[in-house]
């Protein structure tokens, strides 16, 4: 038995947990391609076995793409390899063995970083461009860099279907991002693109308290005050007492709703005053 066999054999023991293939595997008549198939098959059945380790069914994708670079599922594996390494980097942020957990994360983003780069240049991955551009995107924003996340956000929402949620999602994230690197101008204008697609939208509540707080940044003042009345009417509707409905609200909405005051605090002052109140109390949010 060859080294290869004695690996191979090894592996299907050690993974063969359950019978779950995923991976589309056409028979071969060499020996070698039936072993291929069963390490990957042995591969996915690690990972989709109740209970099964996570991390084994890693460790035996990284296994495959080394030793089968030729093979006909190396983007099939090399693509769930990257999905499980995105997994097991949101739990390592919050759970350490050893290594600092922050650490042991960076090193499954950055892996994982390595293979979605790869798919995108693959070809035949194009009905796949949209999911690996967003799982890039996060990974690259977990590993702090900016840059590249918004560069990937930004060529992530030429393709996606305009209004859907995933594009909401996205721009809703790019605002994020820009907000927390201080460009409140483009975090305001990708705010406001997930505001005027309407309440129904995901993360419009959100994306409308952050809106206010980045016009209030960029010296906007009335269009500031227009986003902050327009949260106001959303959280506290004037069909209900004002004292019941904001002894309903969660820590978290009293909170933000402090803030908004504030920005109607500060709109004023820097827009003249009560007069303010009255030029956009009717205003419609631009």
């Amino acid at each position: 038995m060859t080294r290869a066999q004695i690996r191979n054999s090894i592996n299907r023991v050690t993974l063969a947990l359950a019978c779950s293939l995923t991976v589309a595997c056409a028979t071969d008549a060499t020996r070698q391609a039936g072993d291929k198939r069963e390490t990957a098959g042995a591969a996915v059945a690690a990972e989709n076995t109740a209970n099964v380790n996570r991390d084994k069914a890693i460790v035996a994708y990284r296994d495959y793409l080394e030793n089968y670079p030729e093979s006909s599922d190396f983007d099939a594996i090399s693509r769930r390899l990257a999905d499980l390494l995105m997994q097991q980097a949101a739990e390592l942020k919050y759970a350490g063995d050893g290594r600092p957990a922050s650490q042991r994360a960076q090193d499954s983003y950055t892996e994982a970083i390595e293979q979605y780069v790869y798919l995108l240049n693959r070809p035949g991955m194009q009905s796949e461009e949209v999911e690996i551009l967003y799982q890039l995107s996060l990974a690259y924003q977990e590993t702090g860099r900016q840059e590249q996340a918004l560069a990937s956000i930004d060529r992530l929402l030429q393709i996606q279907d305009s209004g859907s949620e995933f594009q909401l999602d996205t721009l809703f994230r790019k605002g994020e991002m820009s907000f927390d690197q201080g460009d409140y101008r483009l975090a305001a204008e990708s705010y406001q693109s997930v505001v005027d697609h309407g309440a129904a939208g995901p993360a419009y509540e959100q994306a409308l308290y952050k809106l206010a707080w980045s016009l209030l940044n960029t010296e906007q003042y009335p269009e500031a005050l227009a986003a902050s009345f327009s949260y106001l009417d959303l959280k506290l509707p004037s069909t209900e007492a004002f004292e019941t409905q904001l002894a309903r609200l969660s820590e978290s909405d009293q909170d933000q709703l402090s803030d908004i005051l504030r920005v109607i605090g500060t709109g004023m002052v820097e827009h003249g005053g009560i007069s303010a109140i009255k030029r956009n109390l009717d205003s419609p949010l631009a």
